[in-house]
């Protein structure tokens, strides 16, 4: 094997190398949205959640005045 031979194999394996690391940084790029995306999500039904059990409290109060009067 030449010297060019070697130099060209050189190149070759840096290249795949750094398209390696470009894929894999790609890969946990996207895997750190979804997550954003998740937590977003899970946030939203929690607010949800306590927003209905702060109305159905509040109408319970109100079933609770509407008793005594």
């Amino acid at each position: 094997m030449g010297m060019k031979d070697k130099a060209q194999q050189a190149r070759q394996q840096a290249q795949d190398k750094m398209q390696g690391a470009k894929q894999q940084a790609k890969q946990r790029g996207q895997q750190g949205r979804e997550n954003i995306q998740q937590k977003g999500q899970q946030g939203q039904q929690q607010a949800q959640q306590k927003g209905q059990q702060g109305r159905q409290q509040a109408q319970e109060s109100l079933d609770d005045l509407d008793d005594l009067q």
